[in-house]
């Protein structure tokens, strides 16, 4: 991945995201707002430089 954004699924902490967890279990079919997994993804600061 090259965006640099926050990659939750190759981290241990993504198991412990309780909201996205809650949500995700509540209704595993539901369609997710694009802003919603926006703002999910940008709550965590990058990993590196987008394009490195």
């Amino acid at each position: 991945m090259t965006s640099g954004l926050y990659n939750f699924s190759d981290l241990s902490e993504f198991w412990d995201e309780s909201e996205f967890w809650d949500e995700y279990v509540g209704d595993p079919l539901a369609l997710w707002a694009p802003k919603k997994l926006v703002d999910m993804a940008v709550a965590n600061s990058p990993l590196f430089q987008p394009g490195s």
